[in-house]
């Protein structure tokens, strides 16, 4: 079925509880809801118009650092700031509707947004989280597939985006943190290095612990400084630039841990010897 086919909303939900996940990019399911809506307005469907815009503009957040991130900003024709979407822009029959389709919706994609935007709005309730948090773990494993078995197309990237996700809600709403932390190790330890995002998981995910250093016990985090030196060590000689910048970051983790695994003042200035014999 192609989008042009969808007679109405609940055909399209049909088809998004079974494909939502095969889709690169959220706002590729945003896409839908778009083109759904256009139809709509021709037939002078106003509500469900009205509800395929709200669609819309859900599904076009981008997730960064476990929050919910406008795409793009500007100034209107008055010069006054703008953010496209904002969860200030919805309004309370809208949340009504998300509300109404979280507890529908099946596909961890759908109700991984959903949770999320209701967990960000004026009605906050722990539950919210606790459904986002499930979802975006849930949604790990299938990216790691899709990852192992196309390398080179970032599914990795999806994998750290849902992790973030995931442990960032665990710690605002105090729920999950344990697991959240358990899957965020494992990942940390487990990523393969076959992926073309190994590098963005190793050094996302290792920041991200230290800058949620609070939340761990020293023994979850002794194996990093190995884990930081092994990854640059992987990375030379082919990027300098990548390896100095893991050292550095094994010498923030020893700096926290107040430990000294490695002279990381000595590989990070060769590290740089190399950059400077190679101009």
């Amino acid at each position: 079925m192609t989008d042009f086919e969808f007679t109405g909303l609940d055909s399209l939900y049909d088809y998004l509880e079974r494909h939502a996940t095969d889709f690169k990019y959220t706002h590729q399911v945003g896409d839908h809801f778009q083109k759904l809506r256009d139809k709509l307005a021709q037939l002078n469907d106003s509500d469900g118009t009205e509800r395929a815009q709200w669609e819309v503009d859900a599904f076009n957040f981008e997730v960064k650092e476990g929050r919910l991130h406008w795409k793009f900003q500007g100034t209107d024709n008055k010069g006054n700031p703008f953010e496209y979407p904002s969860i200030e822009k919805f309004d309370e029959q809208a949340f009504a509707h998300f509300s109404r389709r979280q507890v529908q919706s099946r596909n961890p994609v759908l109700r991984a947004r959903y949770s999320h935007i209701l967990w960000e709005g004026p009605n906050k309730s722990q539950q919210f989280a606790t459904d986002a948090i499930a979802a975006y773990l849930e949604l790990v494993p299938i990216y790691e597939v899709k990852d192992k078995a196309q390398p080179d197309k970032h599914y990795g990237q999806d994998v750290v985006t849902c992790l973030e996700a995931a442990f960032i809600l665990a710690i605002q709403s105090r729920t999950g943190i344990s697991l959240a932390k358990a899957e965020l190790l494992r990942e940390l330890s487990d990523f393969p290095e076959s992926s073309s995002s190994w590098f963005y998981a190793r050094y996302n995910l290792t920041n991200l612990i230290l800058e949620n250093r609070k939340h761990f016990v020293d023994a979850e985090l002794s194996g990093l400084p190995d884990i930081c030196l092994k990854t640059a060590e992987t990375l030379l000689p082919r990027n300098t630039h990548s390896t100095i910048t893991m050292y550095e970051l094994g010498q923030k983790v020893d700096q926290k841990l107040r430990t000294q695994t490695c002279d990381w003042n000595r590989k990070i200035a060769k590290g740089y010897e190399t950059l400077m014999l190679r101009r």
